[in-house]
């Protein structure tokens, strides 16, 4: 705060002035209530006293003040700041921050609307703003009407968002952190900005963040070394932007990162030198992209990846050794790519710890059987919504516990189901219009889901002996006109039954009592 001795007399009196007229309004208020009269009087000394302290060493200590009135003279939080007195409290802080950001706080905390519509130049000084607000929301919950920000060690944030409408922002915008807060206590900052570039010198202060969150919409290319400060970073995210390059050693230094979030962005290609450094990365979430192939060795370096999600991307071919490198990888995400998906035979063989396959609404026409040739742990698969002839590849899936498959077209569902040799399988979801009966190979089945029913074969759960979930999807009321017990018997140890009708009224409903006690004898069997 650069004021002459004169001005900066006029600032403490104002502030002087503005405690006096709030105490006198209240003392007004409180005449017959005397006890709580003097704890406003004790109050009012408090702050007179630290305020006059503070103008007399001005120039000496470089610190200065600012009063934030309590306007509804509650106690209790007013927009996340806590007042514990009906006066208001006395900030100090060090004597860099413009009246202008100590006036807009004043005014965020007592308005409906915050800070959201307040706008400064310069991002220094929008960030100075945000910085502040933050920490004396926090440290307004400790006792008393003064809160004294000149300890820096004191002050500590765990979390803080910046975010700022200006399109130039470099290191020099970031200085004055640690002179307010006490960096080494920052472990998530989430950036909303508007820049094209991002200067990894604005990382500088930021040594010993675990989580950091970005959204630069305008941003396309990540450069060599963007990161390289961050190397105790567990948390990476950068979605909803417009990237669609990653430069070589873009993550350099990042040894400790776990978790890489890029969706929503506009990446068409992937390159091994893409992921360069990110050794011991476990989770990769590259969903909603642009990317049309997985090509040989994308994957090289992530040797400790467990969970890799690629939905959501156009995604029409997998190379072979397109998962080279990833022995440890447990979940695989490649739902959504809707483009005629073909995966080569030998896309999947280094993936010998895989256990969940997802591979819906990819209109795969064709699997081939030795695209699991190389690893047989998968315990999750979901192939609904595609186009397939074939299923021959299922019975090579001998730990496979959940399966989904529901096709819109699925037309010869009781030849497929006879051809099923599964022992592990507890859960199956199926779509069938026409619901067969289920076959001796299916006795062990746990949870039963069947989608898209219009027709239910009389008998056909008889031999699920371990049933113990049913949920029936069926398209309209016609199905419960022709319902009986028949349609369930067999049904021994069934825990939980749904039934859901997708278009229903008034008459569905009544229609559904009449059948109550159908669907009360499926547990009164497991009773006895």
């Amino acid at each position: 705060m650069d004021l002459k001795s004169d001005e900066i007399n006029e600032y403490y009196w104002q502030i002087l002035k503005e405690i006096d007229v709030k105490c006198q309004t209240l003392y007004s208020e409180l005449k017959s209530l005397s006890f709580q009269a003097e704890k406003i009087r004790i109050i009012e000394k408090v702050l007179v006293s630290k305020i006059l302290e503070i103008q007399h060493s001005h120039q000496e200590n470089a610190k200065t003040c600012f009063f934030i009135p309590n306007q509804n003279a509650l106690i209790g939080l007013t927009n996340g700041f806590y007042f514990d007195n009906q006066i208001g409290k006395v900030v100090i802080i060090e004597n860099f921050f413009h009246p202008e950001i100590l006036n807009e706080i004043n005014k965020g905390i007592n308005s409906k609307h915050g800070l959201e519509h307040v706008k400064f130049e310069s991002f220094e000084d929008t960030a100075k703003l945000q910085v502040l607000n933050e920490l004396i929301k926090i440290k307004s919950f400790d006792n008393g009407p003064i809160i004294d920000l000149s300890n820096v060690n004191e002050n500590k944030i765990e979390k803080l968002s910046l975010h700022g409408t200006q399109t130039f922002i470099d290191s020099s915008n970031f200085k004055f952190i640690p002179k307010i807060i006490n960096v080494s206590n920052l472990k998530k900052l989430t950036l909303r900005l508007n820049v094209k570039n991002i200067d990894p010198k604005i990382f500088f202060y930021f040594s010993s963040l675990l989580n950091l969150s970005l959204h630069i919409e305008p941003i396309e290319i990540l450069y060599e070394n963007n990161f390289s400060n961050l190397n105790n970073l567990v948390i990476l995210s950068m979605t909803y932007s417009n990237l669609n390059e990653i430069k070589k050693g873009a993550f350099n230094n990042l040894i400790n990162l776990k978790w890489l979030f890029l969706s929503s962005n506009k990446l068409e290609n992937l390159h091994s030198d893409d992921f360069q450094g990110l050794e011991n990365l476990n989770y990769l979430i590259i969903e909603n992209n642009l990317i049309k192939s997985i090509t040989e060795n994308c994957f090289i370096n992530l040797k400790n990846l467990i969970h890799l999600d690629l939905s959501f991307n156009s995604i029409k071919y997998l190379h072979q050794n397109a998962f080279n490198g990833l022995e440890k990888l447990n979940i695989l995400n490649l739902n959504g790519n809707n483009s005629s998906l073909e995966i080569h035979p030998w896309a999947l063989n280094s993936c010998q710890s895989l256990e969940v396959l997802d591979l819906a609404n990819n209109s795969i026409k064709y699997l081939d059987s030795y695209v699991f040739n190389w690893f047989n742990q998968i315990k999750f698969l979901t192939i609904r919504n595609n186009s397939m002839i074939n299923f021959e590849f299922l019975n090579k899936l001998e730990k496979l516990e959940f399966l989904e498959l529901f096709e819109d077209k699925f037309r010869q569902v009781d030849i497929f189901l006879e051809k099923i040799e599964l022992k592990n399988l507890k859960y199956l979801d199926l779509g069938a219009s026409k619901v067969p009966i289920f076959g001796q190979n299916l006795k062990f089945l746990q949870g039963l889901e069947l989608n898209g029913v219009e027709e239910i074969k009389p008998g056909c759960f008889k031999n699920l002996i371990g049933l113990e979930l049913l949920k029936i999807y069926v398209k309209n009321e016609d199905f419960l006109v022709n319902l009986d017990s028949k349609h369930l018997e067999g049904i021994e140890n069934l825990k939980y039954f749904k039934i859901e009708i997708e278009n229903f009224n008034g008459e569905t409903i009544k229609k559904l009592f009449e059948k109550e006690k159908i669907f009360l004898s499926l547990f009164e069997r497991n009773s006895q």
